[in-house]
């Protein structure tokens, strides 16, 4: 998973989490390479293990390390 991460490899990513592979600190990796869309596809697969359903999630996701700053607000439902 962290290498998906790495390569930005959301195709890989979206296969591993389908396949239930264990997610242990991937989101927090995402974040760090200030990966997006793989924080987005994490979170999500956090929420659906977790057994939530159905729950409107609206997040901002602001990580500041060494000068780097990763922002995005989405509002959606899952």
């Amino acid at each position: 998973m962290l290498i998906a991460i790495d390569n930005e490899n959301i195709e890989m990513i979206e296969l591993l989490v389908s396949a239930r592979v264990e997610l242990g600190d991937s989101l927090l990796h995402a974040i760090d390479e200030q990966n997006v869309d793989a924080v987005e596809l994490l979170l999500q697969a956090h929420q659906q293990q977790a057994g939530k359903k159905d729950l409107q999630v609206s997040d901002v996701i602001t990580y500041h390390q060494g000068g780097a700053l990763l922002e995005r607000t989405s509002s959606r439902c899952f």
